[in-house]
């Protein structure tokens, strides 16, 4: 009984949103930041080391976060260790609402698949 219930509920819910009551289905992208009303922009920094431990571009990205912070911008930090996790670090901080992604030692490969999915992409060295 249960299991019916929950599956009737999961069908239900997948109708509503696929007609378009439950929110916008035609948009299959993230927000952006004037889509959301949001006033302050949304620029993600992101630090890879795949190379090794950069302890002088893990400084420039903090200073350029506390810049942009100081310009009225939302701004995120991720440090990640491997081109496969700077592209999980760049779709978190796309999904949450980024639209600008400023990069430190990023994989030129890592850059150019953000770049092919539309986004905005700063690199630095």
């Amino acid at each position: 009984m249960t299991r019916l219930l929950i599956t009737a509920m999961v069908l239900l819910a997948g109708l509503v949103a696929g007609s378009g009551l439950g929110g916008s289905a035609a948009t299959p992208h993230a927000l952006t930041a004037a889509e959301r009303g949001a006033e302050k922009p949304a620029v993600g920094v992101l630090v890879e080391q795949t190379t090794g431990a950069s302890p002088a571009a893990v400084r420039a990205a903090t200073a350029e976060v506390e810049r942009l912070r100081a310009s009225g911008a939302r701004a995120e930090l991720r440090v990640t260790p491997s081109p496969s996790q700077a592209l999980g670090a760049a779709a978190s901080l796309a999904a949450g609402g980024a639209e600008r992604l400023v990069t430190y030692g990023a994989d030129p490969a890592v850059v150019a698949a953000l770049r092919s999915r539309g986004l905005d992409v700063v690199e630095r060295r």
